[in-house]
């Protein structure tokens, strides 16, 4: 890891490179540039980085002018002069540096944020189209405009008739006039729109910050609909919690590498079944049913559906088998069957179907990504 600064306006911008650890200087690397949320720091996105570093990508982070809780910034400036517009043009000033390196393969830069962080890489991705590779959006804050009419700027209220010249949220922020005058008359997907490369777009559906309706609106109107992906958290809300980190860095560690997301398959779990516990093994069957309502393939769950976990000397080995029965996107009835096993650090599902329409799957490399609730899992499975 390496820390260093970048001057805009006369005022210093923290940041931070981190770099694969088997880095060789004289390698093309991509790039992905992370930006943090509303009264965030940049170390609440540092613990992310090596997720992508252990695919051998360069990641930057910065702390914006003035846009850090003021307790625990490194960068300067005033929280008062911040807006989403000031924020573009930290980000931007990172993208000039970072495609500057020789080590940085420039046509490969990527852009991700989450919440105020990932509205400003939308605007800042729309406006430097032609450096951006790639997208990635997390909880984007696509509700400021509409917060900002309401005179609920920050999470705070204040009068829409007689604005304050300053005010405190919530989270320990002090933001401006000068922050509500930047949002308040702009169209958000207008902002976005312009941008016609890769996105991907994640966000929670139990997010009472900003409702997921918000992306929905985004991925349908702003974005191209063959480049852009949204998916739909259940148990997920502003913030990334543990039932659904894996799945959702694996997932953007598939988008960054061309995959798509293929099906979504909801799983709920009937009942379990311990068929051996000795000293050293122990070997449980998890039995369940569910639904996949995907654009290719709407269907259910057969009977006899089971999940073996098998776990000797401290590690478990997981087999699901399993078959769905439905219509495929011609509307022809066929089944597809799913073995799905771990294999390093991913799930492979193996896929047959007697479908035409989805034939290629017979020999396509699968991978799937898990999503942890209550009644059971979320499965979705890219190519």
């Amino acid at each position: 890891m390496r820390q260093f600064y970048l001057n805009r306006s006369g005022l210093n911008i923290y940041c931070q490179e981190y770099l694969p650890c088997d880095f060789d200087n004289t390698k093309k690397y991509q790039a992905i540039l992370i930006s943090h949320g509303f009264g965030a720091t940049i170390a609440d996105c540092s613990d992310h980085y090596m997720r992508f570093t252990d695919n051998g990508i360069a990641v930057y982070g910065l702390e914006f002018l003035g846009g850090a809780r003021s307790d625990s910034t490194h960068s300067q400036g005033s929280s008062l002069d911040m807006s989403i517009y000031t924020e573009v043009s930290d980000l931007e000033a990172l993208i000039d540096y970072v495609r500057e390196l020789e080590y940085i393969d420039s046509e490969k830069m990527m852009l991700m944020g989450f919440s105020q962080g990932a509205f400003v890489s939308g605007i800042t991705a729309a406006r430097r189209a032609n450096d951006i590779a790639r997208l990635i959006m997390v909880y984007p804050a696509l509700c400021m405009c509409d917060d900002a009419r309401r005179g609920q700027l920050g999470g705070a209220t204040y009068d829409i008739n007689n604005i304050p010249q300053s005010w405190d949220c919530p989270n320990g922020m002090v933001i401006s006039k000068q922050f509500h005058e930047a949002v308040v008359d702009i169209d958000p997907l207008g902002e976005l729109m312009g941008y016609d490369k890769d996105v991907l777009i994640i966000h929670g559906m139990e997010d009472d910050i900003v409702h997921y309706s918000y992306s929905i609106r985004a991925k349908n109107k702003a974005y191209s609909k063959e480049k852009s992906q949204l998916l739909i958290m259940e148990k997920m809300g502003h913030c990334v919690p543990d039932t659904v980190y894996d799945a959702v860095f694996d997932s953007i560690n598939f988008f960054i590498e061309g995959k798509k997301e293929l099906l979504t398959i909801k799983v709920i779990i009937t009942d379990n079944e311990v068929i051996e516990d000795t000293p050293g093994r122990h070997v449980n069957k998890i039995y369940f049913t569910g639904y996949c309502d995907s654009p290719m393939f709407k269907g259910a769950i057969l009977p006899g559906a089971c999940d073996t976990q098998i776990t000797e000397e401290g590690v478990t080995r997981l087999r699901a088998v399993y078959t769905l029965f439905g219509k495929d996107s011609e509307g022809n009835t066929c089944t597809i069957n799913i073995v799905n096993s771990r294999q390093g650090q991913y799930f492979r599902p193996v896929i047959t179907t007697d479908s035409k329409a989805l034939a290629y799957l017979n020999d396509e490399a699968c991978y799937g990504t898990l999503e942890h609730h209550d009644y059971g899992v979320t499965i979705r499975i890219w190519k």
